[in-house]
């Protein structure tokens, strides 16, 4: 995929709710958010008139991805470390070849489905943190932007 439309199509067609994110940040831009929020894209994905005014207006916007039940039970598991993603790949090497695996700035996010939503929680390894993110919030998708200037991408 080269460019944002082709992006946030293969999203759509996953399923996934997505939301406007701030250009080069993770926080999503309230400036063009309903009543400034973005948890209504916890319970319904956003309209075509909406996806079209957030991210085909003339302003670059990142992209986010909402997890749990509103994007099919979406969950990821984020490994915040290279040494992590290593040494998780060294154990459990089929769990990337099962699933969507996004570059992230230190790391990846890896996406799975559950048959029920999944919280999010939080686990400490000597290696870096291990985050299992999921109803209830959301990830930064490719082609965005970190605010260090790496760029998410799909692996």
């Amino acid at each position: 995929m080269e460019t944002l439309r082709e992006y946030i199509n293969f999203y759509r067609k996953l399923g996934f709710s997505i939301v406007p994110l701030k250009y080069g940040d993770k926080v999503p831009d309230a400036s063009v958010l309903p009543n400034r929020k973005w948890e209504p894209y916890m319970h319904r994905k956003p309209t075509d008139e909406e996806i079209t005014r957030w991210f085909f207006s003339g302003k670059k916007r990142n992209v986010g991805i909402v997890l749990g039940f509103v994007s099919n039970n979406l969950f990821v598991i984020d490994l915040d470390s290279p040494e992590l993603v290593d040494y998780v790949k060294s154990k459990m090497p089929k769990l990337f070849e099962a699933t969507l695996v996004v570059k992230t700035s230190r790391g990846v996010h890896l996406y799975f489905r559950a048959n029920r939503p999944i919280r999010t929680m939080k686990f400490q390894h000597k290696l870096g943190e291990i985050d299992i993110k999921g109803e209830g919030g959301y990830v930064v998708a490719p082609p965005s932007l970190h605010p260090s200037g790496a760029q998410y991408e799909i692996i």
